[in-house]
């Protein structure tokens, strides 16, 4: 098996993806099951909705009413869409193509600005949990079997507690990002609070939280630029086991979790987003860098594998493509005895992996995914190459290197030409009265038409001679006898 890493992809980015109004103010987004995805837009006051491809889905844009301050967004098992409106001290629900959404008041001087649906209970029922930044406490509404509860105060937190992020467990516990007293609280299902079930430095200012798989929380701290790691297996007091470090001035507003358990970052401060591999105890990665108004601060993975990132600052939502892709589509020909080389390509997020089990005995795979080898022996060669990103998505492609013989010589050389052959030429003249007379003419040389040729003509010359010879001795034997 041979592998490598470091080798760099092409990132599938598209921004924007879709672009809000100008003082939309994008605070928070949701997704549906076929990449279909929502946005709370603090500053319209209003809930639009988009398809994977950044379409506006029909009917899908509602207002809240006046005054309303959307700060967070979540789907239930239903479809349903829970809004947390800081502006006008309610939960909202509404249901996508409907013409309204429900509101459920808190009541008071409230400010809900975090909202968790835990889907935990039973398959007919989901209950809503909000925070409550500003009377530090946590309410719920429950449905079932078609049914709404009215809403209404679940558990009550530490004085200066200032809730802003919740999440829920797969037990149904519940769990709040206090950026007052920067700890972690946990609730149970029957509403036993532990308030500092995770504790962290003064000043540190959790603002958002997730949960993986496993039950580890992962909490962004907005003031220290951290992402703290607790075991929620663990008791209180023992269970941080890591503190990631962002850039400078990170401010995180967002956290997420996607299916193979790696963490994402929106940081407002320098508008990237981080990524910590699920597992990993190194730095995060820093996979995506924004326009330096963009404001980062929604952020969550799609059905489709896409990340999205709210941009509050410029009004837009922005995606990235977290699968891995092997764009080189076929190998170039070698041949035996020389050098072949060449660069397998891919898109996704970096580092990306290459990996190989059954490369032929003469190929290696370099560091940045170059297969390079000399082949000893013609043939076409099969083999199959594996790329896997850091966020655990992986794709297997065939190849097959056609390998030519070796081309040993230039062909057979050219046949010179034949040796030269003997040409003759005779004439035989006879004249009456006289004895016959006989002359050969005869060459050597290189045959050919101009040579036979020649031979021919000299022979005809000098049987005209030999006749004209014979005609003069009768003329002079005449004249004797006269």
């Amino acid at each position: 098996m041979c592998t490598a890493t470091a080798a760099t992809a092409t990132q599938v980015v598209i921004d924007p993806l879709v672009s809000l109004g100008a003082g939309s103010v994008p605070r928070s987004i949701a997704v549906g099951p076929n990449g279909e995805f929502y946005t709370a837009n603090y500053g319209a006051g209003t809930v639009t909705g988009f398809n994977a491809s950044g379409a506006s889905l029909n009917n899908a844009t509602i207002s809240l009413g006046g005054g309303a301050a959307p700060r967070a967004i979540a789907r239930d098992s239903f479809g349903a869409l829970w809004i947390a409106d800081a502006g006008t001290a309610s939960v909202s629900r509404y249901v996508p193509g409907e013409p309204s959404a429900s509101t459920y008041s808190l009541g008071g001087t409230r400010a809900p600005g975090a909202v968790a649906v835990d889907h935990s209970s039973t398959a007919s029922a989901d209950t809503v949990y909000a925070a409550d930044s500003v009377g530090n406490s946590i309410w719920e509404v429950t449905q079932s079997g078609g049914l709404i509860s009215p809403i209404s105060q679940f558990a009550t937190l530490a004085a200066g507690a200032l809730p802003k992020g919740i999440v829920t467990d797969s037990m149904g516990n519940v769990y709040t990002a206090n950026s007052g007293t920067s700890t972690v609280s946990k609730i149970t299902p029957g509403g036993v609070v532990t308030d500092k079930f995770a504790e962290f430095s003064p000043g540190d200012g959790p603002d958002a939280i997730t949960i993986d798989s496993h039950g580890i929380l992962y909490v962004a701290n907005y003031v220290a630029g951290t992402v703290a790691k607790v075991d929620s297996t663990k008791p209180a007091g023992a269970n941080v086991v890591g503190t990631f470090t962002l850039a400078p001035d990170a401010h995180p507003l967002g956290i997420t979790v996607d299916m193979h358990d790696n963490v994402y970052v929106s940081n407002s401060g320098p508008n990237t987003v981080s990524m910590i591999p699920a597992g990993s105890n190194s730095s995060p990665l820093t996979i995506l860098t924004l326009p330096n108004n963009a404001g980062a601060s929604g952020i969550v993975v799609s059905s489709t594998n896409t990340l999205l990132v709210t941009g509050f600052g410029n009004n837009t939502v922005t995606s990235l493509d977290l699968s891995t892709s092997i764009t080189t589509t076929s190998l170039t020909s070698a041949t035996v005895g020389k050098a072949f080389t060449q660069t397998i390509t891919a898109t996704g997020v970096d580092p990306i992996t290459f990996a190989s089990t059954d490369l032929p005995s003469w190929l290696t795979l370099s560091a940045d995914g170059t297969l390079s080898g000399t082949p000893t022996a013609d043939g076409a060669y099969s083999f199959s190459v594996t790329a896997t990103g850091p966020t655990g998505s992986s794709i297997s492609k065939n190849y097959t290197i056609e390998v030519a013989a070796v081309n040993t010589g230039g062909g057979t050389g050219g046949t010179g030409a034949p040796a030269g052959g003997t040409g003759a030429g005779s004439g035989n003249g006879a004249g009456t009265g006289g004895s016959g007379a006989t002359a050969t003419l005869a060459h050597t040389g290189t045959s050919g038409p101009t040579l036979a040729g020649f031979a021919g003509t000299a022979a005809a010359i000098m049987a005209i001679g030999l006749a004209l010879t014979s005609f003069r001795r009768r003329l002079s034997l005449q004249r004797n006898s006269r």
